[in-house]
């Protein structure tokens, strides 16, 4: 049966829709997400069930099977990609179409149970994939089985138990290796980069679209809003602003080739580096210093390791960050034992030394109950 579709936009509401012509029959339906990308995806839905002959009558549909396959590519034209930044969004994808589709995407949304998520650990896990990027798949999956539940596509979501892991060791520089690399090389563009990530703790996309308006010599800080990360310029990865004081002397190094306007870390005029350049810069770098290579989020690991190590609180090494959760960064609490132990050392102060008669009535009363 001959059937063509044209997905349009009403000029007297402003409201995309889908004409829809099928056989003889014409259908005119309002797309649910008001854009054009979400009724293309509408109209590829319709398409679908059309083709199954499946009931595409709106009191019918939601009560219709549809597959997880069906409904993860409408919630990823529609939702994923208007609200999540590229990178994400492709990973997400990623996740459905290696992972999660092979598995459960023939399945109707309403019979995916937790048979089928333990499943999906079983088979990944024994494919060699980590805890923690099983749990980053099966964080896709809860997604979009929510917003399902939202869309009143299902009655209930499956519950979802997420595997335990170990946090992730990871890499710093210690303070010699640290002027190594600063002095190991003549380009100023690099060199400064690499002091602004050790002084800082700025990811690679955020230096690289750092701008010298972001700079305030006058306030002795820099200000963190932007991330340049595979040729597109989004908000940082938190959707967080961020302050971030300057040290001495990454002060006196940026002002000494302070400009009115550009990107602080670029050798181009209006555009910045891109990513897999910086890399190739700090790699080279390594090689010419004969140290390991390192790529740029180390030295992020670096500054806020060097940071916990003087003592500065979890806290406040969050912010400085950006991360959204202080357990995020109680990765780095380890490396101050000092600290843990200036905290107990309290307790010998109350060795040989009887506590007030009120500090007695209060614990003896506590211990008895």
């Amino acid at each position: 049966m001959n059937m063509s579709m044209a997905v349009q936009q009403r000029p007297d509401d402003g409201r995309w829709r889908i004409d829809l012509r099928y056989g003889n029959k014409r259908i005119r339906r309002n797309s649910p997400e008001n854009s054009k990308k979400g009724a293309e995806a509408y109209e590829a839905l319709l398409r679908s069930r059309l083709a199954r002959g499946l009931s595409i009558e709106p009191e019918e549909e939601k009560k219709s099977v549809i597959t997880f396959r069906e409904f993860g590519n409408y919630w990823h034209k529609t939702s994923v990609l208007v609200n999540n930044k590229p990178t994400t969004a492709r990973a997400k994808r990623t996740h459905m179409d290696l992972h999660l589709f092979p598995l459960i995407g023939k399945k109707p949304l309403d019979e995916i149970t937790r048979a089928d998520i333990e499943r999906i650990k079983t088979t990944k896990i024994g494919a060699g994939l980590s805890p923690k990027t099983v749990n980053n798949i099966l964080s896709t999956l809860s997604m979009a089985l929510n917003e399902a539940l939202e869309q009143d596509y299902i009655e209930k979501t499956p519950k979802i138990r997420w595997l335990k892991h170990a946090d992730q060791s990871f890499d710093f520089l210690n303070e010699d290796e640290c002027g190594a690399l600063v002095t190991g090389t003549s380009d100023v563009i690099l060199r400064d980069m690499v002091l602004c990530a050790m002084r800082t703790g700025m990811r690679r996309g955020e230096l690289l679209a750092l701008e010298w308006a972001s700079v305030d010599f006058h306030r002795n800080q820099i200000t963190v809003e932007r991330s340049y990360v595979e040729g597109n310029m989004n908000s940082t990865k938190n959707n967080r602003i961020r302050y971030i004081p300057m040290t001495l002397d990454l002060h006196s190094t940026l002002a000494s080739r302070k400009k009115l306007r550009g990107y602080v870390f670029s050798h181009k005029v209006l555009v910045p580096e891109r990513g897999i350049m910086a890399n190739k810069w700090l790699y080279r770098l390594c090689d010419n210093i004969e140290m390991r290579r390192i790529g740029w989020h180390v030295l992020r690991h670096t500054f806020a390791s060097h940071l916990v190590m003087k003592g500065i609180p979890i806290r406040a090494v969050q912010v400085l960050l950006g991360h959204s959760t202080v357990q995020m960064t109680e990765r780095y609490a380890h490396l101050s034992p000092s600290t843990l132990q200036d905290a107990v050392s309290v307790l010998n102060q109350l060795e040989n030394k009887e506590p007030p008669t009120e500090v007695n009535s209060i614990v003896g009363s506590s211990l008895l109950g």
